[in-house]
């Protein structure tokens, strides 16, 4: 159905400044490095897409990964032009940091930061992560294969 990749910033060759957004984006006041992650892709088939619940559930289970991993803060972006996933991530508790100029990308990306602790307190991630446990099934639902890209 889906899957996740995320990638430590401390695990970057220059930390936050080899990272797309090092330039444009002030990352180091949100804190550490090894505390804060990227969220690369979030990948759900075509036929997926539609429902903002499954992206939820999605980001949950990323979430409920990397807290385990000691990361507390995840960035993510999407393109200025893809509104309804800004609305998606801001209604996940997401703060919209600003917007960069990734090379090789013909089009400006709006950069949002979660906080993983925030986002799996949420009624939604609850019911979610509940759900989940009343039928035994970990939260990804067996549904998505995560990878994590130095993690």
């Amino acid at each position: 159905m889906g899957f996740s990749e995320w990638y430590r910033y401390s695990n970057l060759p220059e930390g936050f400044e080899s990272s797309p957004y090092g330039k444009t984006i002030d990352l180091p006041a949100i804190g550490a490095a090894e505390e804060i992650a990227n969220i690369r892709t979030a990948y759900l088939m075509t036929e997926y897409r539609k429902s903002f619940g499954i992206y939820v559930k999605l980001y949950v289970s990323t979430a409920l990964s990397a807290l385990k991993r000691g990361i507390r803060f995840t960035t993510l972006s999407t393109a200025t032009t893809a509104l309804q996933l800004q609305s998606l991530y801001l209604s996940m508790g997401g703060q919209l940091l600003g917007h960069a100029r990734i090379r090789g990308l013909s089009v400006d990306v709006a950069v949002f930061l979660i906080n993983l602790e925030a986002l799996v307190a949420s009624p939604v991630a609850k019911r979610i992560i509940a759900r989940d446990a009343e039928t035994n099934r970990p939260p990804s639902g067996g549904w998505f294969a995560f990878g994590t890209t130095n993690g």
